[in-house]
């Protein structure tokens, strides 16, 4: 319940910072040496400076201002009260005696200034015994009319009360002034103390960690989005949510983003939402206990991040409607697209997973191939409406090869799933299992790779077309670097690891029966009979197609870590054949000796 309190009495802070970016930053410095000018300067950072301190202070001291602000409030409702009551009586044109409202109008306005004067003193908590009456002074204008007084002097009676209390709203700031001196003082000391002990930097990770609270931001734009989509649908002539209810949606979450703190918004809305559906994913395909879950890369965060990075090289905020529409939409697509990757990587392992455990729960299948056929038809459906919605430039290639090469993935999956099916319905293992899932598998990057080239083509033709900024090129460049030329170092990587492994596997000489059947015994890394086997040079035996599967990790024994290093096989049988005939020599030398 406090932690709630927490958010909500700190989510204002957001408020008064994001109102001075949009509207009053402008105004921190004084144009002119004028007095309203610098009154006006100072007034407007008093105001950003209480916006962090909502974020920054504890929140005791936080609940001490808010008394303050209400106190405040509740001071100029009664300025503004005592106005409008004697603005109600100068312009009353009977007399006291013919208005048979006159005498409860007095009582409720008593009754009024009372209560409040009680309730101001009750938040401040002054330090004389007499700061009840002093707050409960807008009683004497009432008092006035009760004593029959003239009506012109009630004015006079206004500013006596507005001096008393401006006066004692002084008195009091004057008092509470050491108190802030000392606050002041004490995060200085605490601030000095963290910078001496570990350094700037500690003190920047806490000052942020104040500052960036995810709750709040998530809180601050909610509200926001509800009231701006009331604004946006009292501002449409017909409300017909059938055809127009996105154009809605992409209005109002498009209109947020107006300055940095919005933006900030926005994305920790979107690792939110992105973090539940991946947790319901993960859910829907190993129950609830899997719901929550460690995994950095899965936690949202990923989709937040390329928000608000594309955000800011885009120019999002300096847009203009509907142009900022347009930009947001393209952005909230790529977000998209890497949420629907970020599902098929959680699906990946527990696909995979069915196949190798054999299982025979067919719910557990359903729902596995379920998302796998989800994953697969819906980014093709997405890219055949982008295709026929936007025009086709970078930005719009980059979302639809990632949508496609999603479902590419999803059905390489789906096929490799099939092969691992088909091979645990088999009585005798299948060998080249391995092999045919790397051909499958390479396949799809060699696919994912050429894809990659045509976007970096794409990229390319539109710099020779005049449609090309520092944005697009630095998204150019990080194309190239992580889907072009890390895909060829690993694809290339992967293919000399696995010819390499392959070599020292053949060039190992094959176990005969009699070493087998005097063996007795499994293979070390899958645990079945070796019906053949290969023997590697520190001797020991091994299925052929379990070694290699094992060199193409590591170039290790499986049992005692030494190097299996590649030799030719005539090497081999001849070194064998001149210990067979050494030891024949040594049994001939003994012979004529016994």
């Amino acid at each position: 319940m406090e932690a709630a309190v927490g958010v909500i009495m700190r989510v204002p802070g957001l408020f008064i910072i994001d109102y001075w970016w949009q509207h009053d930053r402008y105004k921190s410095l004084p144009h002119s040496m004028e007095l309203g000018e610098i009154l006006n300067c100072v007034i407007t950072n008093l105001v950003l400076l209480h916006g962090f301190l909502l974020l920054l202070l504890p929140l005791r001291h936080v609940q001490a201002l808010y008394t303050h602000f209400v106190s405040g409030a509740l001071i100029f409702s009664c300025h503004i009260v005592s106005s409008y009551y004697i603005d109600v009586e100068t312009n009353k044109i009977v007399t006291a005696e013919d208005d048979p409202y006159f005498l409860r109008r007095q009582i409720a306005m008593f009754v009024f200034h009372g209560c409040l004067g009680g309730l101001i003193s009750f938040f401040l908590k002054g330090p004389w015994l007499f700061v009840t009456p002093v707050f409960a002074v807008y009683i004497i204008p009432v008092m006035a009319r009760l004593a029959n007084l003239p009506v012109d002097t009630l004015p006079f009676f206004q500013n006596f009360c507005d001096a008393i209390t401006g006066f004692n709203v002084l008195l009091y700031i004057t008092y509470q002034i050491p108190t802030i001196v000392d606050c002041a003082k004490l995060a200085y000391m605490d601030a000095l103390t963290v910078t001496e002990v570990h350094g700037l930097g500690t003190l920047f990770i806490l000052l942020w960690n104040k500052l960036f609270v995810p709750t709040h931001f998530a809180l601050f734009w909610l509200i926001e989005f509800f009231v701006k989509l009331i604004g946006s649908i009292y501002q449409v002539e017909r409300l017909a949510w059938g055809d127009e209810w996105y154009l809605i949606l992409l209005t109002t979450i498009s209109s947020i983003c107006a300055s940095p703190v919005t933006l900030v918004a926005t994305s920790v809305t979107v690792a939110y939402l992105s973090f539940f559906i991946l947790c319901s994913t993960r859910a829907y395909l190993q129950g609830f206990s899997a719901f929550f879950h460690d995994n950095p890369m899965h936690s949202g965060w990923t989709e937040g991040l390329t928000l608000i990075l594309l955000s800011f090289q885009t120019g999002l905020m300096e847009m203009k409607m509907p142009a900022r529409m347009a930009v947001m939409t393209i952005i909230l697509f790529i977000v998209l697209s890497s949420l629907l990757q970020s599902m098929l990587e959680i699906a990946e392992p527990v696909v995979l997973a069915l196949s190798a455990s054999r299982s025979r729960n067919l719910w557990r299948h359903f729902r596995a191939l379920s998302l796998c056929f989800s994953l697969l038809i819906f980014p093709l459906y997405l890219t055949r409406v982008l295709s026929a919605v936007f025009p086709i430039d970078f930005w719009m290639m980059v979302v639809l090869s990632s949508c496609t090469l999603t479902s590419v993935q999803v059905l390489d999956l789906l096929v490799v799933h099939s092969l691992f099916l088909y091979d645990s319905v088999r009585f005798e293992p299948w060998e080249n299992l391995d092999d045919i899932v790397y051909y499958t598998r390479a396949v799809t990057k060699v696919l994912e790779f050429f894809v990659a080239i045509f976007v970096v083509g794409m990229g390319l033709w539109e710099s020779t077309s005049g449609k090309w900024n520092l944005v697009n090129a630095s998204i150019l460049l990080i194309h190239c670097y992580f889907n072009v030329w890390q895909r060829l170092q690993t694809g290339w990587r992967s293919f000399l690891l696995r010819r390499e492994a392959a070599k020292k596997a053949k060039s190992l000489p094959s176990a005969t029966n009699e070493q087998l059947s005097q063996l007795d015994d499994v293979c070390s890394i899958c645990f079945g009979s070796m019906r053949a086997a290969c023997v590697t040079p520190c001797q020991h035996y091994f299925h052929r197609t379990c070694l290699r599967k094992w060199l193409y990790v590591q170039d290790k024994c499986p049992l005692c870590h030494s190097v299996v290093t590649l030799h030719p096989t005539e090497d081999i049988n001849s070194t064998q054949n001149e210990q067979q005939r050494t030891g024949e020599r040594d049994m001939m030398h003994d012979a004529p000796a016994q």
